[in-house]
């Protein structure tokens, strides 16, 4: 029986160029709860209410994301540093790794 007070997150990475052979960290509330090679996804339980999503490689990092989690079904967070990347990661390192909510 699932727990009513939890919600699922599914992180996800597509099949990004820059960085292939390399993981991109995932954090919630800045404690890791994944390393996404691409083309994979994890989906993972929370507690209910906003937690705080940043993603990172190396020196590169991106922006917070904030998501609601609810028990209406899983939020899904995407990942990605595309081959544009290549000049953020030296302009823009904080804000380099894309993070959004499908």
């Amino acid at each position: 029986m699932a727990d009513p007070r939890l919600g699922a997150v599914t992180l996800r990475r597509g099949n990004d160029t820059y960085g292939m052979l390399r993981s991109i960290r995932v954090f919630a509330n800045g404690q890791k709860v994944a390393a996404l090679k691409p083309n994979t996804q994890q989906t993972l339980q929370f507690p209910l209410g906003e937690h705080v999503f940043t993603a990172k490689m190396d020196w590169t990092s991106s922006a917070p994301l904030v998501v609601e989690v609810n028990a209406d079904g899983p939020a899904i967070v995407e990942v990605a540093l595309p081959v544009k990347a290549v000049f953020a990661t030296f302009v823009r390192p904080r804000e380099a790794i894309e993070i959004h909510l499908a």
